[in-house]
């Protein structure tokens, strides 16, 4: 399994991302990297992005190097729902390719907009909304060490983690 996690939406937010994973997240384990073949457009009645298929287009985004467990649960859990993991090749600014997990949209539940998604419109518009509301969608995150089965869901794609 990768040891990339690709952010294309508003988990690229600093403050949104140390909300969810509850711990600040340092610079050494995010770094900017580019999602080819894909553009990220708004969803209709919604804040925030998903991604759709465009040959020569990319997305901009950031990637956390080796999310703990914990992470890894918290992380699915703000996304459960609306988003799968699913795994790509992203380019790392260094000109490096790695593989790496995303959350991609369940399209029955987050159709695609013809429009773009602006992160700089998003955190103008709507970053402190999606602040204040972090610690509800939050609540009953299990932990990795539960016995519960959501947590051996998501960690079941990562074995050594799961150990």
């Amino acid at each position: 399994m990768p040891d990339w996690f690709f952010f294309y939406g508003t988990l690229m937010d600093r403050d949104v991302l140390a909300r969810v994973v509850d711990r600040e997240v340092v610079d050494d384990e995010l770094f900017p990297a580019i999602l080819h073949g894909v553009r990220r457009v708004a969803v209709p009645g919604f804040s925030y992005p998903r991604l759709v298929e465009a040959p020569g287009r990319l997305a901009a985004g950031l990637a956390l190097y080796a999310p703990s467990p914990r992470d890894l649960v918290r992380l699915h859990w703000f996304e459960e729902g609306e988003y799968g993991a699913a795994t790509a090749t992203i380019q790392l600014l260094n000109g490096r390719s790695v593989p790496a997990r995303y959350f991609s949209a369940f399209d029955s539940i987050l159709p695609a907009g013809s429009s773009d998604w602006c992160p700089l419109a998003w955190r103008r518009e709507h970053k402190a909304s999606c602040l204040a509301q972090c610690p509800e969608w939050m609540t009953g995150c299990p932990e990795p060490d539960s016995a519960d089965p959501f947590v051996h869901q998501v960690l079941a794609d990562h074995p050594a983690l799961a150990a």
